[in-house]
């Protein structure tokens, strides 16, 4: 793996012109492996030798940082690759924004999705259920419900079906996810803001007229939680 980061160096040993796609090639591996210890030296490879980060390269590394449970160094990329002017894909967006709401963090959700808009018009399921989350998280249930009746309207009929398994998973899943993230002290408020707020979200939509049963006997206290 030495040889392949040496390949990356301007004026390397093998006389090699450095390439992005040599980079992609190494990310991948570190990808493969879960190592963001390689992934951190490729991108300082990169930055010292001055070549071109990608949507590509922002896809795989967004990956890493994801499977690798490392929101700080995310953020720490992503601002990177902003500042780098890179046009981040749907596929980039979509990690960033449900990273954002695993970790508990509306202000990111809200900034990202503006970043997201300046070139990219249709939400996905992932970045219209990072929206609905970070209304959540504000306590904004109406809001929420709002969101997901515009995502459901606007996708594709195909899609639709899946609205459900992803607000079943919102409530399965996500509260206890989101919960044991924050700090001690403020995780039975967030539990107690939650178990009240997902079933006043799924009655707001019900007024609105879009019916969705969901099983929310899944939404319950959480021991670690309190």
């Amino acid at each position: 793996m030495n040889a392949g980061l040496k390949v990356l160096w301007n004026h390397n040993v093998y006389g090699i012109t450095p390439t992005i796609g040599s980079a992609h090639y190494l990310l991948q591996h570190a990808k493969e492996h879960n190592d963001t210890k390689l992934m951190e030296k490729i991108m300082q490879v990169l930055r010292r030798n001055s070549l071109p980060l990608q949507p590509g390269t922002a896809d795989i590394v967004f990956s890493i940082c994801y499977n690798t449970d490392r929101w700080d160094l995310l953020s720490k990329y992503a601002a990177r690759f902003v500042q780098a002017g890179v046009k981040l894909r749907r596929t980039a967006f979509d990690v960033w924004m449900e990273f954002a709401a695993k970790v508990g963090d509306s202000q990111s959700i809200w900034n990202i999705n503006s970043l997201r808009g300046k070139s990219i018009k249709h939400y996905t399921l992932t970045s219209g259920f990072a929206c609905v989350k970070g209304s959540l998280l504000e306590r904004r249930p109406d809001n929420a419900a709002a969101t997901i009746k515009l995502l459901h309207k606007h996708l594709p009929d195909q899609k639709k079906p899946f609205v459900k398994d992803e607000l079943q998973k919102l409530v399965a899943e996500w509260p206890t996810e989101v919960i044991k993230r924050q700090k001690k002290d403020e995780r039975k408020a967030m539990e107690e803001a939650l178990i009240e707020d997902i079933p006043k979200m799924i009655s707001s939509m019900s007024k609105s007229g879009l019916d969705i049963s969901v099983d929310l006997d899944k939404l319950t206290r959480q021991p670690e939680a309190a």
